[in-house]
């Protein structure tokens, strides 16, 4: 898989990626002048981000061998939020490169608030990127955490509705969370 950015002045996809191996989970950054996305280059998926202006840099922003994916900008894009398989939990990063710094030891698929304040996300661990995966487990379910790891807030609770809470998505104006379920029967929604 490559990564393919379409412009909104171009009438073509372009490649942004060369990489050999796997590139996957393209973040387009909110000014829309750069992608953040995942690599395997190195033997593990680590994050990489990309310019997209006249330069076309690219900058590794993860390289632990942590199996570092779902990069997700700040909605100032000054940082990127990150779930490390290796390391576990919510990390975030300044979106230029810097120093990682994990906000909560379980978690995956961060979703940043409007405003930037908090981050949302699912407690199931889940990071397959095949087609075919499921959400999250049973008992999953959707937490917050403000920007700076403090004030950890349980939305949603195991049960309610049945099957695993995954994949958190904010309302434009930050007042509601959406979110999937999978419990592996005909009521998934």
């Amino acid at each position: 898989r490559r990564v393919l950015f379409r412009s909104r002045h171009a009438s073509w996809p372009v490649q942004v990626t060369t990489h050999g191996g796997l590139d996957l989970h393209p973040a387009l950054s909110p000014q829309s002048d750069a992608v953040a996305y995942v690599s395997d280059r190195t033997g593990a998926f680590e994050i990489y981000v990309r310019s997209l202006g006249g330069t076309a840099t690219e900058t590794p922003l993860t390289s632990d061998g942590g199996q570092n994916v779902q990069p997700v900008w700040s909605p100032d894009s000054r940082f990127i939020a990150y779930h490390s398989y290796r390391s576990g939990g919510i990390w975030i990063i300044p979106a230029r490169g810097g120093v990682p710094k994990q906000l909560v030891r379980e978690g995956s698929n961060p979703a940043w608030s409007p405003d930037g304040r908090r981050i949302a996300f699912q407690t199931d661990e889940h990071a397959d990127v095949t087609p075919t995966a499921w959400g999250a487990q049973s008992g999953s379910t959707i937490w917050t955490i403000s920007a700076d790891g403090r004030d950890l807030r349980q939305m949603t609770r195991s049960g309610s509705p049945i099957g695993g809470h995954a994949a958190p998505a904010w309302s434009s104006d930050g007042r509601y969370l959406a979110f999937t379920v999978f419990e592996g029967g005909s009521s998934n929604g």
